[in-house]
């Protein structure tokens, strides 16, 4: 079974600050990511023109960078370059704080991608999605903001707001040792699938919740993360958006008599970018990556 978690370890890039805003476009980038950016620059006094800028990758050369990503059927990220050439950082249009690619907050794009929605993807996934998350997580480091951003029928409630689901047409993402597992399904039955968002020892307390408590568990096959925070708790903890989306995988999987042909890999929209934005910056430089071994093959 897999573990679903949200881990919090590395930085907040939630800052707005200055130096934050006036940083490189690629370390602006890793930190938006919650990497951490080593400090072996002079902090700039001045905000960068266009021509001071470090160039990015486009979408086209990032590939190279995908490595056991670099299978699936995605959008292009050509609107993610665009924010990192004009940017990096524009104001959200709900609450006006520096975003670089979405406000986390709001839950709404922002820059390039709120002028041109029709550029990013526009899933509309086969189970409506609720994800729960937990009030002290920090939605700048959490994968699972990604999916509203692509997906019409998924949004993000905080515990504990939490609807009265029907639990004849409501399955909980959760390996305990009820759950049944995807293959073993009646998809015509159900229509909504709840996920929980937090740390593993905060699981507990929203289980015990009576609206999440009364539904069916369903669990994934295990699979290993090719997430870049660190975590100590096991080989499968995988982040969030990586649960979601093998959820569906296996869904589609079902639907389609065994066979999967890409249909939700857009799920990994956001996190594929940032995934091949890591591996570029650490490979170029040549520096490991200090918390996962062999995260980064130099």
């Amino acid at each position: 079974s897999v573990v679903i978690m949200s881990s919090s370890e590395g930085p907040s890039s939630s800052s707005s600050s200055s130096s934050s805003a006036e940083a490189p476009v690629a370390e602006a980038s890793l930190e938006y990511a919650g990497i951490e950016v080593e400090a072996n620059k002079p902090k700039q006094t001045k905000k960068r023109t266009l021509e001071e800028r470090e160039t990015p990758s486009s979408a086209e050369e990032l590939k190279e960078f995908m490595g056991p990503l670099s299978n699936f059927k995605l959008t292009s990220w050509d609107i993610l370059v665009q924010h990192e050439l004009l940017g990096p950082r524009f104001s959200c249009p709900r609450c006006k704080r520096s975003r670089m690619y979405f406000c986390y907050d709001c839950i709404c794009l922002v820059g390039p991608s709120a002028d041109s929605p029709s550029s990013l993807p526009h899933l509309v996934l086969p189970l409506d999605l609720d994800i729960i998350l937990h009030p002290k997580e920090d939605t700048s480091k959490s994968t699972a903001v990604h999916a509203p951003l692509v997906s019409p029928n998924s949004r993000i409630l905080v515990f504990p707001n939490v609807p009265e689901y029907d639990p004849e047409t409501t399955l909980l993402l959760f390996p305990s040792e009820s759950s049944i597992a995807v293959e073993e399904v009646d998809l015509a039955q159900y229509k909504k699938l709840v996920v929980i968002d937090c740390k593993w020892h905060t699981t507990g307390r929203m289980l015990r919740d009576p609206n999440i408590s009364k539904l069916k568990a369903v669990r994934i096959n295990s699979h290993k993360p090719t997430f870049w925070r660190y975590q100590k708790k096991s080989e499968y903890f995988l982040a969030t958006i990586e649960a979601i989306f093998y959820f569906y995988q296996e869904v589609y999987t079902k639907i389609n008599n065994g066979t999967y042909n890409g249909e939700c890999d857009d799920l990994l929209y956001y996190y594929t970018y940032f995934y091949a934005r890591i591996q570029e910056r650490y490979k170029k430089e040549q520096r490991n990556f200090r918390r996962i071994k062999d995260y980064v093959e130099l």
